[in-house]
């Protein structure tokens, strides 16, 4: 044996494969690197490996039988004592390896050792970086947004879907969304909320700025690639302060995988920026996946009908019918899917409470009338089995209750909610400002705001919070900015135009109320309140009457109207036709916010609403903060 091991160090037989494994190693990485970059196959790396190992046979054996010499390469054995130079070739070959083997080293200690904020990572494979370059909105910064929340903030941009299929796009949403919901199990990070990341999809504009508008200090962004079964996902974490990645992956594995895919992604996110991952917060990470690929697909087929259904208010309930049956196929497949059983649970609140108003101005079927209140309910109950944080069962337990016939543990309710500082959506929540609870509520609502910078869900009951508080200035300024950012924000525009009644600017009032934010029913309606505040009856109350005259009252602000004049006992009877429905407290309370006038009615008329009030613990009448010289009650 010692033979044989001294004939092949003459040979050189060892240094040859000691040297071929240190350039194998350092064609791997150079594929690694540049086959993303150039979007080469999937395949080149392992048939690269696969070549390598062959070759390192070959270069082995052709060592042991074939020698150089001066006089060119020839058999071994061939080869006279006095003419080989293999000690000559040796330490050639001892120089090179020990050269590799300091540059492995050195790449070693750099990937492990080298701080990750300090430098880029390798860039996305070109064709990845490109179309997800070409999605980014140009957006105005929403002037309302807070300062940035410091360096364990970050918004999960939309993947981008390189594949041609409509399911393959609702997949990268639901993987985008999936990484997103993992991320804000995280206490110590704050995650901006999917209405607001989710509204920079299929638009442009640098990452500095999208992340300034939404108050964050880290961007991820990415894409996905479906084929037969596989999928390519790309990854990276951007620092907005100077666009350098801390961190990028490329990931090419079965459909299977999708689901360590997305936990890899949202481990990696955290680790990059240092929050601490103990086995509770990675328990937390783990516990919100869906699991599913088609429960993902049929969840955000739901959600662009749910978002359809609220962008006219024609065909709502149709439309909202129809992303019901997705969200049930999605429920079908992952029970314990919470958005989706908060997403279904729309449906069922407009079947209950639009028919006061028309707001909807479409029939509802029979059969969707029918038990209504009974599906809500057990939507939401279900919804409350399977919230993923204390915060959302706070949330969903408003909903539950305000939505129910009786309101009993109401004002515990609220107040659990408003004294959270989570990101959470709370649905019902802004209307603990109408009983009081403006000022103790007002951090929570600043909050959402921090998490959800262009979501009206999280806007509309700040600026409510803030007219109830009498705080008309700020509430005027901070809507105004809203207002230039968002498109569908009518309550928001509403709040507006109490600020600045507020404020005394009844010209300004005027004009803002007949802009084209409002519907054109609704301007007449504006006109007319602008007037009531100033106190001219005459005029307000021929210009209500020539409103009415057209046919086109909006009932959302008919009842405001007419407590601003002082027409009580119209104001009476609008709630009592209000109350009379299923549902009636919680569209009564729609009528009282809208309003900002105190009670815009007598309890004596609205006999269901005021016994859930009593049951609810709740402060009642609201505050008064407007002065309105034509309302004597």
């Amino acid at each position: 044996m010692s033979g044989l091991f001294h004939e092949l160090r003459r040979r050189n037989v060892l240094r040859v494969g000691a040297a071929y494994l240190v350039f194998a190693w350092l064609v791997l990485q150079v594929v690694g690197l540049v086959g993303p970059i150039l979007a080469l196959p999937e395949w080149l790396p392992r048939v690269t490996l696969l070549a390598l190992a062959i070759g390192f046979v070959v270069a082995v054996v052709l060592s042991w039988i074939y020698e150089l010499t001066a006089d060119g390469i020839r058999r071994s054995e061939a080869v006279a004592a006095n003419e080989s130079i293999t000690q000559q070739t040796g330490q050639r070959l001892d120089r090179f390896t020990i050269a590799g083997v300091a540059l492995v080293i050195a790449v070693i200690a750099a990937d492990r050792l080298w701080p990750a904020s300090d430098a880029p990572a390798p860039p996305a494979p070109a064709a990845e970086a490109a179309a997800i370059g070409a999605v980014r909105p140009v957006v105005a910064v929403v002037a309302a947004a807070p300062e940035p929340a410091g360096a364990k903030s970050i918004a999960v941009l939309p993947f981008v879907s390189l594949s041609k299929g409509e399911d393959d796009a609702y997949f990268a949403d639901g993987l985008t969304e999936e990484i997103l919901n993992s991320l804000a199990q995280l206490p110590e990070l704050l995650v901006t909320a999917r209405t607001s990341a989710f509204h920079f999809k299929g638009k442009d504009v640098p990452v500095p700025e999208i992340a300034a508008a939404l108050g964050v200090a880290h961007v991820l962004e990415g894409s996905v690639r479906r084929s037969s079964g596989r999928l390519r996902i790309t990854a990276q974490l951007i620092r907005a302060a100077d666009g350098f990645h801390l961190w990028s992956e490329v990931y090419e594995r079965g459909e299977e995988d999708a689901f360590a895919v997305q936990d890899d992604i949202a481990t990696r996110v955290a680790t990059a920026l240092d929050v601490l991952l103990d086995e509770g917060n990675r328990e937390r990470m783990r516990s919100v996946g869906v699991r599913d690929v088609e429960a993902y697909a049929a969840f955000q087929r739901g959600i662009a009908l749910y978002e359809q259904a609220h962008e006219t208010l024609g065909n709502r309930i149709e439309i909202l019918t129809r992303a019901n049956r997705e969200f049930d196929a999605a429920i079908a497949r992952a029970p314990s899917f919470f958005p989706a059983y908060i997403a279904r649970s729309d449906l069922y609140t407009h079947v209950l409470l639009d028919p006061p108003f028309n707001a909807n101005r479409e029939p509802i079927p029979a059969e969707l009338r029918e038990g209504t209140a009974q599906r809500l309910q057990e939507s939401l109950a279900l919804a409350l089995e399977h919230a993923r944080s204390p915060a959302e069962r706070d949330a969903v337990d408003v909903s539950r209750i305000y939505l129910s016939d009786s309101w009993t543990g109401l004002a515990d309710a609220f107040g659990r909610l408003i004294d959270r500082r989570e990101c959470v959506q709370h649905l019902y929540g802004d209307r603990a400002a109408l009983f009081g609870m403006a000022a103790r509520g007002l951090p929570f609502y600043e909050r959402q705001v921090v998490c959800d910078p262009y979501g009206v869900g999280a806007q509309f009951p700040l600026m409510q919070a803030l007219v109830w508080m009498g705080d008309f200035e700020r509430a005027e300024r901070d809507a105004g900015a809203v207002l230039e950012t968002l498109d569908e924000a009518l309550f928001v525009a509403h709040m507006k135009f109490m600020a600045q009644i507020g404020l005394g600017n009844f010209e300004g009032a005027s004009r803002f109320g007949q802009s084209k934010v409002f519907p054109e029913p609704n301007r007449a309606g504006f006109a007319v309140m602008a007037l009531a505040a100033q106190g001219r009856r005459e005029e307000a109350l021929a210009a209500a009457e020539a409103w009415r005259a057209t046919g086109s009252v909006a009932p959302f602000v008919e009842m405001p109207i007419e407590a601003w004049l002082g027409e009580r006992d119209r104001a009476n009877a609008i709630a009592a036709r209000v109350d009379a429905f299923p549902g009636g407290a919680a569209s009564v309370m729609t009528l009282v916010r809208l309003c900002v006038c105190g009670a815009p009615f007598d309890l004596e008329a609205t006999p269901n609403f005021a016994r859930q009030l009593a049951e609810s613990g709740l402060q009642w009448p609201p505050p008064t903060v407007l002065d309105l010289p034509l309302k004597d009650w």
